[in-house]
């Protein structure tokens, strides 16, 4: 089993570099979620056989073999504060949130037309705060690529390994977690001033976009 530990050790490794380097250098979100979902385990497969002097196709084969041979290690990675991008449903999927949750369930249709309408409000915001209202920024909810451009490329680095490995094929999830909004507590909402300043209202948290949660996996 040695050459079969050194596959999953390496495959890993390459995984997280190869997020590492897209997190620094891909400045366009769409095409960095692209490449974690068809070009990265592409690149993985070539890395681990070089390293290992073997072809990328005993490269797979071995890797598909790592569960059923029990040298399957475990490992988490999370979206952090990009949780919300996956839709409310997907953020809370398999978890203990999705259990409790007394909400009607949402197909996936639902989630798309979801996502419109939020996109939808979204433009509206910016085309009122252009027009004058000012007041409304508070309110602006950012787009996916504008959240990819305010954080981190560690942030960015483990996005894109949590959505490879939920959407690749090549990694096995095992278990799925969720923690509360750090900005909202998982209500959703934050209260702010209304536009005139004299009540206070109830508007979609910015950091979960009322998604509630911070989704964090793991997988083998």
């Amino acid at each position: 089993n040695y050459l079969l530990r050194e596959v999953v050790k390496y495959w890993f490794s390459s995984a997280l570099d190869e997020c590492g380097v897209a997190s620094r250098t891909m400045v366009d979100f769409d095409a960095a979620r692209a490449f974690a979902e068809e070009q990265l385990g592409q690149n993985v497969r070539a890395r681990v056989a070089k390293r290992l002097g073997i072809t990328q196709e005993e490269a797979e084969d071995l890797f598909k073999k790592r569960i059923e041979r029990r040298v399957a290690a475990n490992q988490s990675s999370g979206y952090s504060t990009g949780s919300w991008i996956l839709g409310a449903a997907k953020v809370i999927e398999g978890t203990a949130a999705q259990k409790q949750d007394k909400d009607t369930k949402k197909d996936a249709k639902d989630d798309a037309l979801e996502r419109d309408v939020k996109r939808r409000l979204e433009e509206w915001m910016r085309q009122a705060r252009r027009a004058g209202g000012q007041n409304q920024e508070q309110q602006q909810l950012q787009t996916e690529a504008e959240w990819w451009k305010d954080v981190d490329s560690t942030v960015r680095k483990f996005w894109l390994l949590s959505h490879y490995a939920e959407t690749a094929g090549d990694y096995a999830l095992t278990s799925a977690f969720t923690t509360n909004c750090p900005t909202c507590g998982g209500r959703g909402k934050i209260s702010t001033a209304s536009t005139q300043g004299n009540q206070v209202v109830q508007v979609p948290c910015p950091t979960c976009h009322e998604t509630k949660f911070l989704r964090t996996i793991k997988f083998h």
